[in-house]
């Protein structure tokens, strides 16, 4: 949904005094259902969340198309901040890097990080799932 032309057809209608709510948008249909999951690495509902869809990716495999997203917001300088502080975008990095170049099991080294999310040692994480 873009949320820009939304507002800008709610602001037309305010205008014009009209009070009908613009059409819903279909829903798009697929064989393959995308699943997005938006958390911060070091937050602990993003981690519980983390921690609960890992069974469901397990016993689903290939029936979803999963992605982990993290929120961050950009510093204008080319990096990013994040709401926990650097640890967390440190972390969310290595979580992307970790999806990028391990996709079939990346998430066992996300729910391992899990079990001590504020720690700084990740590096046996990271072994341990390569």
């Amino acid at each position: 949904m873009d949320v820009a032309k939304v507002a800008e057809q709610a602001k037309l209608q305010k205008a014009s005094g009209a009070t009908q709510e613009p059409p819903a948008q279909a829903a798009v249909k697929s064989d393959v259902p995308k699943v997005q999951l938006f958390v911060m690495s070091q937050c602990p509902y993003g981690v519980q969340a983390e921690n609960a869809i890992k069974p469901v990716l397990d016993a689903l495999k290939d029936k979803i198309s999963f992605e982990l997203r993290f929120i961050a917001n950009s510093d204008g300088k080319g990096g990013f901040t994040s709401l926990h502080g650097q640890a967390e975008v440190d972390e969310n990095i290595r979580q992307v890097c970790a999806a990028k170049y391990a996709p079939d099991t990346y998430m066992d080294y996300v729910i391992c990080r899990n079990k001590n999310y504020r720690s700084t040692e990740w590096e046996s994480c990271a072994t341990e799932q390569s």
